[in-house]
Parts: C-alpha cells; sequence; structure tokens
C-alpha cells in the first residue's frame, strides 16, 4: 500500500499544483483574489499539505498489500489483505497466499539502474521512453 499511497499523494498533488499555480486561470476566473498572486504564494503550498494530509489520512485504513506482509512474515494478515482486495473467500485466497510462498513472497527481483542496460528489453523501452522525452522537449511539446 505504500506504493500506491505515495503514487496517489504524488499525481494529486502534481494536479493540484499545476492548477492552483496558474495566475492566467485564476485571473480568468477572478480567483487572482486567492491564488495567483505574488503576495499569495504560501497558498498553493497550503492547499497542497491540506491535499496530502487528507489523502494519507484515507489511506490509513486500507491494510497493506499481501506482499509486503508476506515479506515481514505475517501469512494471517496477508491472507485477509487478499480477501479484502480480492473480494474472494478464504479458500480461494489461500490458494493465492500458497502460490505467494512458493514465489518466496517476494515476486519479481526490483531491476536496479545499470540492471536496465544490461537486459535487452529494458534497455530497448528505455531508448525509446528518451527518445520521446528528447523529441517532446526538442518540439517544444514540454516548454512554452
Amino acid at each position: 500500500m505504500i506504493s500506491v499511497s505515495t503514487g496517489l499523494m504524488l499525481q494529486v498533488g502534481l494536479v493540484v499544483a499545476a492548477i492552483t499555480a496558474m495566475p492566467e486561470l485564476s485571473k480568468a476566473y477572478r480567483f487572482n483574489i486567492i491564488f495567483g498572486t505574488v503576495e499569495k504564494w504560501w497558498l498553493v503550498y497550503g492547499v497542497e499539505a491540506a491535499l496530502t494530509l487528507l489523502v494519507t489520512i484515507f489511506m490509513i485504513p486500507c491494510p497493506e498489500s499481501p506482499s509486503f506482509l508476506m515479506s515481514k512474515g505475517k501469512s494471517e494478515e496477508a491472507q485477509k489483505s487478499i480477501i479484502y482486495y480480492h473480494g474472494i473467500s478464504e479458500d480461494e485466497a489461500m490458494t493465492v497466499l500458497k502460490a505467494m510462498q512458493d514465489t518466496g513472497g517476494k515476486g519479481e527481483k526490483p531491476t536496479g539502474l545499470f540492471g536496465i542496460f544490461s537486459d535487452k528489453e529494458w534497455r530497448c523501452g528505455s531508448l525509446v521512453g528518451m527518445g520521446i522525452m528528447t523529441g517532446a522537449i526538442l518540439c517544444g511539446v514540454a516548454g512554452k
């Protein structure tokens, strides 16, 4: 759940900060009293902090991911988490839990920075991504 909440908070923060920090949008809708002025810069950070806190509070009751619980040796909690996330019976959850235990409960090993360039599939994907980013930057899509 840690990676899900981190990604969720990042996306919410980016969207809200981008919208609240746009002086053109604020002036067009007469919100320049609230946002978009030099004197009110701290409100952008305040809104951002409030939303981050709100999302964090909503994530507290969510159970941890089954793979995280398995890596900590908490099989019973992992089973409850599987039932919660998948909406399946205890018998079906035991099958999923056994499959996780057979793979060591860890899934695939994460690829490191230099591992990207040693694996052909990762290298091709990275080069395509870098090419797209470079093209977007050079053609002015990413800028003003």
